[in-house]
């Protein structure tokens, strides 16, 4: 499950906030080993900043375009963990 708050058909943010629940073992708690790889590498870090800063710009009111921008890099850097790709 998931669930957003903040966002408005208008583009106006408020606070927003994702809640992300799943049973253990989901793929979505390969989410936490992508943050703990990025917090182990701070070029990596860097990089994904840059795109996500890109991302915003061109996908202002598009939530479901960002995410789908970025989704190479976050498999690239999921499989950096599994050893697939150098780096």
């Amino acid at each position: 499950m998931s669930f957003g708050k903040g966002y408005n058909l208008n583009g106006v943010k408020e606070q927003i906030y994702h809640i992300h629940m799943c049973p253990k073992g989901n793929y979505m708690w390969r989410q936490i080993e992508f943050r703990d790889y990025l917090i182990a590498h701070p070029d990596r870090t860097k990089a994904y900043e840059r795109l996500k800063i890109d991302l915003a710009s061109g996908h202002k009111n598009d939530r479901g375009g960002y995410v789908v921008a970025k989704t190479a890099f976050i498999n690239e850097t999921l499989d950096l963990i599994k050893g697939k790709a150098s780096h």
